[in-house]
């Protein structure tokens, strides 16, 4: 069953973004180009998020870990 993360925001609500995820596991997926807020499928979440909103030339960060053992 795939997990959703949710990226948003509350400052650049409706505007466009370039997402890009990199898993704890390795590797880099180029989510793409999508307009806030997004639900992102996947089968693993945990790792780093990018998020570069070229009308406003920020790039915001988040990051998401697994839970502790």
């Amino acid at each position: 069953m795939p997990i959703i993360t949710q990226i948003l925001t509350k400052n650049f609500e409706n505007q466009r973004a370039y997402v890009t995820y990199y898993p704890n596991t390795g590797g880099t997926v180029s989510i793409g180009e999508v307009t806030l807020p997004y639900d992102y499928y996947s089968d693993y979440n945990y790792g780093n998020y990018v998020v570069y909103l070229q009308s406003a030339q920020k790039t915001c960060e988040f990051t998401i870990s697994p839970p502790s053992p």
